[in-house]
């Protein structure tokens, strides 16, 4: 009979899986493994390699240091980092941000910022939305376009857990989509005390999780090109963090940013945000 002391170590096991996964991926002819990623950019990706001692937010991945430190023994490398900011919401807003705000809304007269109390008045939205994405992230890495059963399949994932409030659109004067920005409140708490289960009484954990928390997490945002530096990410801006201060919110989390978009970036830190995780996907050559 075997004892725990003959059994193979943690290290052993994961190494025989990763090297499992490198002769599949031989077989079918590949000569590079890139991750970890999941079946698209929307789902979490990268390994946690800095700010372990942060609460973990949904749609991204929670892991140990020694996973990492796995995955470098077995001669993966760094493909690329994503970084998260932490951004201390102003009250009030600064002035400058709001002089661009009213220059935006001048010049744009033929646009309209729309907010929502209600999720059935989002709903005729999400697809104009999520083709905008479609067509606004193709130079993400890792993108995989939404199909029309995927945008269903995640506004069912996500709707019901978002305050609307926290949904900003802007469209044009034929009611097209042109820009929008999406937060959720951190629901991170909730999770924790639902132990992983939504009913009976999970899903009153997550709510409450939801009004409670001092945290506003961005999901997604996204501006079409023909209507890029004219202001929209201000105009949406600065209604989110209205909303933000209405519902007590404090900070934001900006979600998982590509080291590499410079623009976004400054935009971060031009608001007080402070790089406090990082995420990192790795490779290796076959």
């Amino acid at each position: 009979m075997k004892t725990a002391f003959d059994l193979p170590s943690l290290k052993e096991v994961a190494t025989s899986l990763i090297q499992s996964v490198e002769n599949w991926a031989r077989e079918k002819g590949m000569d590079r493994l890139v991750g970890p990623l999941a079946f698209s950019d929307k789902d979490p990706q990268g390994f946690l390699i800095d700010g372990f001692d942060e609460p973990a937010v949904i749609a991204s991945n929670c892991n140990f240091p020694y996973q990492t430190e796995l995955l470098e023994k077995n001669d993966y490398s760094k493909e690329v980092d994503l970084v998260v900011y932490q951004i201390k919401i102003p009250n009030p807003i600064p002035e400058f941000y709001l002089k661009i705000q009213e220059r935006a809304i001048r010049q744009n007269q033929g646009l309209h910022l729309l907010e929502f109390t209600s999720r059935t008045k989002v709903k005729p939205y999400i697809h104009p939305v999520l083709r905008l994405l479609n067509t606004t992230f193709t130079e993400i890495f890792g993108f995989i376009p939404f199909t029309e059963i995927e945008m269903d399949d995640f506004a069912n994932r996500y709707l019901f857990l978002i305050n609307p409030r926290f949904i900003k659109i802007v469209v044009n004067g034929q009611n097209e989509v042109v820009a929008f920005v999406i937060g959720m409140s951190h629901i991170g708490d909730g999770i924790q005390k639902a132990k992983g289960y939504l009913f009976p009484f999970g899903i009153f954990h997550i709510f409450a999780s939801a009004r409670k928390t001092k945290q506003l997490n961005l999901l997604l945002g996204g501006i079409d090109p023909a209507y890029r530096g004219k202001g929209l990410d201000v105009m949406m801006g600065v209604k989110m963090i209205e909303s933000a201060i209405a519902q007590g919110k404090t900070v934001i989390d900006s979600h998982l940013e590509l080291e590499y978009n410079t623009k976004v970036r400054a935009e971060m830190e031009k608001m007080g945000g402070v790089v406090y995780k990082r995420f990192r996907v790795f490779g290796k050559d076959l």
